[in-house]
């Protein structure tokens, strides 16, 4: 497989990524996309996640691997320093990855809490939280972000949130190339005043207290928006450069309405 550049695949158990990956680094040196999902089903393994982790003792670089996409997989169950550093030497060159994870454990969240991927700059979150979620799970995040000055564009989706999250609206501090946000979110807890000026692409829900945001996004080239205010008050305050619009009403007595210029 050494010249295989995609691969997806299936496993059993949603914390056995790191060894495969392991196993993968000495045999697809070319890999620059992954998907690993979690199949339920029933399996006849011809070997065992264990017996992978033996066999490959070395942890040789993927050094073309940018895109990862996990469903309902941890990178790592329970994280510590030393698997953290492993991650690290196998994936310098992560710099888009995508987890999609519904009603993932508490550590769940320890992908969050260590390392640092220099390259990353495109981050896709798509989790639905359990009720006992932590309640320093929006701490979590922006500890994250903080850490990870490049990224330029974040897709975050998140169902049955804490209650506040995020705990405060991000600051160009947080994220200081950011340009392009996609989020079920609504706009104005999760956004600063300061960074909405810097962005290009956003989709969101806007409601009335948007509307001192739409009017500072004076960068902006294309929005979607999920409505929960007035039409009228938000095509008055959205910047007349745009380039292009999206708009979904999601209340009021007219039903849906879409609105695409």
């Amino acid at each position: 497989m050494t010249n295989l550049t995609t691969l997806k695949m299936k496993i059993t158990n949603p914390s056995s990524f790191l060894p495969i990956l392991r196993f993968l680094s000495s045999s697809t040196p070319c890999l620059t996309s992954l998907e690993v999902s979690l199949y339920s089903g029933p399996v006849s393994e011809s070997f065992t996640v264990k017996e992978i982790d033996q066999v490959t003792l070395t942890c040789i670089p993927l050094r073309h691997l940018q895109h990862i996409r996990l469903t309902n997989v941890y990178f790592v169950k329970y994280m510590t320093k030393q698997s953290d550093g492993q991650l690290s030497r196998l994936l310098p060159s992560l710099s888009n990855p995508e987890i999609y994870f519904v009603n993932p454990p508490n550590e769940f969240l320890n992908l969050f809490q260590w390392g640092n991927r220099p390259c990353l700059t495109y981050m896709f979150v798509w989790i639905m939280l359990p009720i006992h979620t932590p309640n320093d799970t929006s701490s979590i995040f922006d500890s994250f972000f903080k850490r990870h000055p490049k990224i330029a564009g974040l897709a975050l989706t998140v169902l049955e949130p804490p209650t506040p999250f995020p705990l405060q609206p991000w600051t160009t501090e947080m994220f200081p190339n950011l340009h392009r946000v996609f989020t079920n979110l609504a706009i104005h807890p999760v956004e600063s005043l300061e960074i909405v000026r810097q962005l290009i692409h956003v989709c969101g829900t806007f409601g009335d207290a948007t509307i001192a945001h739409l009017e500072e996004m004076r960068n902006l080239e294309q929005c979607v928006a999920y409505l929960d205010m007035d039409l009228c008050d938000f095509l008055k305050s959205i910047p007349s450069n745009i380039q292009k619009r999206t708009v979904e009403r999601v209340s009021g007595e007219d039903g849906d309405v879409s609105d695409e210029v």
